[in-house]
């Protein structure tokens, strides 16, 4: 996969898995009859989609497939040409048998005497097998999982994972083996090429390429937040941190951390509130072209009933009792359409809940709240009332004796 470069292929092809083994039987699932949990560090998981299907590019990386078919890959898409589909079908026993070696970074590297310093044996293939042979780490398979189709969220994005114990175990060989231990005695020369260290060649990058770490020195904490509001504990606990080494002026000890569900989140509350601002633009719309048409109906209304006009100002009703008339059926048409319109909304809400929990696997999306319901019934009788304001001015400001005359 080298002689390709790392762009060809997903940006986490190993990863290693969480500790708690709970958690993770609880997001995926074993597949195969001899498939188990992967406890030792000699021990690895392969993941398979909810179809027990991998990519192509994880057979390429488990050596399923031969590298000269990724090459003809390769060449087809710089000619622009039409790739040969290859499907390939494997048991699950098959894949359980498969065995890999892991080679320390240190143990690529043997002593010269002639040059006096360390050579890489990976340009002498006679050297790089005896390596391979004597000092590989042997790495098995030891179950294959898929993820549970009714969770949301998982914590293994690989194709493969292995345990934290192999972690440990290669930082604690490598820091053991011969180059990395003369390099640790050696501050002024670089036991790799026998040059003199200068500022852009330190002692700590030359460790740093030889894989030396510690592990109470990591390079970075994965946090796994159970839920939102703890995330933002966290989040708030790390800044106030932050703002007392600043303000102590310790900058060296500020924490630089990536909230991936913060920005995951705000990407998507970014859409959703552009959706939002789009539907309000066409509910808007909607509101006006409804208190038109409540406004042409009551003033209809108006016309149809002129002759009761006449009958209520003869009778002494005065203009205010004949506006109060209309504008309490309006609110009444305000009222009773709000009403009506969150019962309905009420009552899909359940086939809108229960068609996404089906396709999502999370409840309860689809909410509204009392006081959500409450200001709708608010706003549908208020635009009603303004809508009837000018159809109810009119019907009190005629004439009686020329209301009684109408027909």
């Amino acid at each position: 996969m080298n002689s390709f470069g790392s762009g060809m292929f997903p940006n986490e092809f190993w990863a290693e898995m969480l500790d708690n083994q709970n958690l993770l039987k609880e997001q995926y699932e074993l597949v195969g009859e001899n498939s188990k949990w992967a406890t030792e560090f000699n021990e690895i998981m392969i993941i398979v989609n909810e179809n027990n299907e991998i990519s192509d590019y994880t057979l390429y990386g488990l050596g399923l497939l031969d590298q000269s078919s990724l090459e003809n890959l390769v060449d087809c898409y710089i000619n622009g040409t039409q790739a040969e589909k290859i499907t390939s079908t494997f048991t699950f026993d098959e894949l359980l048998n498969l065995q890999f070696k892991v080679i320390l970074e240190g143990d690529f590297y043997e002593w010269d005497e002639g040059l006096g310093h360390y050579v890489d044996v990976r340009t002498d293939a006679a050297k790089l097998e005896n390596v391979f042979n004597n000092k590989g780490i042997n790495i098995k398979v030891a179950g294959i999982i898929k993820e549970k189709a009714n969770i949301s969220a998982h914590s293994i994005t690989a194709a493969v994972a292995y345990t934290s114990a192999l972690t440990k175990y290669i930082i604690e060989n490598n820091n053991q083996t011969d180059i990395v231990k003369a390099q640790l005695q050696n501050d002024t020369t670089d036991v790799k090429t026998g040059t003199a260290f200068t500022s852009q060649r330190t002692k700590e990058l030359a460790l740093k390429n030889l894989g030396y770490s510690l592990l109470d020195n990591p390079s970075e904490i994965k946090i796994y937040p159970t839920d939102f509001s703890s995330r933002n504990k966290i989040a708030s606990f790390i800044d106030s941190y932050n703002d007392k080494c600043v303000a102590a002026g310790q900058d060296d000890k500020v924490i630089t951390y990536s909230d991936e569900a913060g920005t995951i989140f705000s990407s998507v509350s970014t859409i959703i509130t552009s959706i939002t601002y789009v539907l309000i633009a066409f509910v808007s719309v909607s509101l006006v072209v409804s208190s038109i048409m409540i406004g042409v109906i009551t003033y209809i209304s108006v016309i149809e009933r002129t002759n009761e006009i006449g009958i209520l100002r003869s009778i002494g009703a005065s203009k205010k009792d004949v506006g109060r008339v209309f504008n309490a059926e309006s609110f009444i048409i305000g009222l009773s359409s709000g009403i009506m319109g969150i019962i309905i909304s009420l009552i899909l809400l359940l086939p809108i809940n229960l068609i996404l929990k089906h396709f999502t696997g999370i409840s309860g999306i689809a909410v509204l709240s009392p006081i959500v319901a409450v200001s709708l019934i608010a706003i549908s009788f208020i635009l009603t009332l303004i809508a009837g304001f000018i159809p109810s001015r009119i019907a009190a400001k005629k004439d009686p004796v020329v209301a009684l005359r109408s027909n």
